[in-house]
Formats: structure tokens, sequence, C-alpha cells
């Protein structure tokens, strides 16, 4: 996975399902971030017992955001869960990009096929939590959102009016199947998503470009990076705005 993302030159990275164990033996996003030499936060999340290696292990499948530039300030919020599906959180932790700062929200939404409402819910909380802590500031949004662009959540995010998503359009136009094949077999969904925006248009990012990335086995073996593709999602932070002309 270190090589993927080293090939795709990303400078800011997203990952869910980030595997660690309770005694520290095993931390995923501390290797990779180790290997590429970037700036690392996580939260642990749905702390179970895993079987690693034929051991039984307490350990967490949580998030984490890597970067080129310094991050601070990390933010956990709680998110609306189901019993069934176990704990799900956010993160959003403040990156200093050399023409200043963004927040980045970090997810991943209940996996459970039938609760299209219960994802609705999750997102709801991010937005309106992004709305009432940031005001001001621009963002990156995403994670594996674990729906469709033709879906309840996707209709809900086009009509919001929480936040600012300068890309909307653009994401469901170019989406494409963000699962890896599987034995050979292609599956069609395309669960991960990123967006950027801002909250009350005091400061302005602009949308460039969103391609799909690790896609393609890598070394003699032939493994993919992830079971997951990439998804890369290009931006130009512009200057802030002054408040007068904001308002």
């Amino acid at each position: 996975m270190a090589n993927g993302i080293a090939e795709s030159e990303a400078d800011i990275i997203f990952l869910q399902e980030d595997f660690s164990t309770a005694d520290g033996s095993f931390d995923t996003s501390g290797y990779i971030a180790n290997q590429l030499q970037f700036h690392r936060a996580k939260i642990n999340s749905r702390l179970k017992i895993r079987n690693l290696n034929s051991l039984m292990t307490r350990s967490s499948s949580g998030l984490a955001i890597l970067s080129r530039y310094p991050l601070q300030n990390l933010q956990i919020v709680e998110l609306p869960s189901d019993v069934s599906d176990g704990q799900r959180r956010t993160m959003i932790v403040e990156c200093q990009l050399p023409s200043g700062s963004i927040q980045l929200c970090n997810f991943h939404l209940t996996h459970l096929a039938d609760r299209d409402d219960l994802r609705l819910d999750q997102l709801k909380h991010i937005l309106h939590y992004l709305s009432e802590m940031f005001k001001g500031e621009i963002f990156a949004l995403g994670g594996d959102f674990n729906c469709c662009p033709k879906s309840p959540v996707f209709e809900w995010l086009e009509q919001q009016q929480t936040v600012e998503i300068t890309n909307l359009s653009k994401v469901a136009e170019a989406h494409q199947p963000s699962l890896n094949p599987v034995n050979g077999i292609q599956s069609e969904r395309s669960l991960d998503h990123l967006f950027v925006g801002q909250v009350d248009g005091r400061a302005s990012i602009e949308y460039t470009s969103i391609e799909y990335v690790m896609s393609k086995p890598l070394g003699l073996d032939r493994i993919y990076p992830s079971d997951h593709a990439g998804v890369i999602l290009e931006f130009e932070h512009v200057a802030e705005l002054e408040l007068e002309d904001a308002q």
C-alpha cells in the first residue's frame, strides 16, 4: 500500500479501516507514514477481537490522515450508529498548507446494506458539526460513503444548504468503480468520494480535477495496494476573502 500511495504522488491521504493492534505491534498507518515520511493523525474505532495471523488479537479498524504538511488540532466526532454495525466516528484535523489552513474531515459510514437512513443521519451529523465549529473555513471532506452517487445520501447532499460543496456535480459525473477486483470479478460500485468546500464563504477553494488510482496490481506478485482503489482530488486554495466581500 505504501508503494501504491507513493506512486500516486498525493500530498494528503485519507485512510479508512486503518488496522492496528492494541499492543502497538501492528500499525498500518504508522508504517505507511514512516515509509513516506509524512505527518500523521489517527483515531481508533470499532475496537474488538480480530484474527491476526491465526491469533485472536484486540485491535482497531480506525481512521487516519497522512500529510506532507503539518497536522494539528485533531477532533473526534461520534456518529449515530447501529448495534449490529458498531462504532462509527469521524476525525477532523487542521492541515497547514503553504497557502493557508484547511480542515480535513475523514470518515467511514455504515456498511449496512439496508440503512441508507443511517448513512444519511451520519452525514448530516458531520456537516452540521462542520457548519457550527468551522465558520469561515475551507474543508476537504470524504472517505468510504458505502453508497453510490445515485443514492438518497447524494440526493440530500445535492439539496443541503448546511455547507457549500464546490465539486458535488463533478464527483457524480466522474465516478468510477472504486472497489478493486476480487477473484477476477470487478464490482461496478463506487463507494469512495472526496469533496471540497467552505463554510460561510469567507475563504475560497476551487476544484481542479478528480481521478482514480491504485487500481492496478503492483510488483512481481501482482497484488493490489488495497481492496479499494484510491480517489485523488486536486484543488486550489485561493486567498481568504475580506470579510466585507464575503457578506
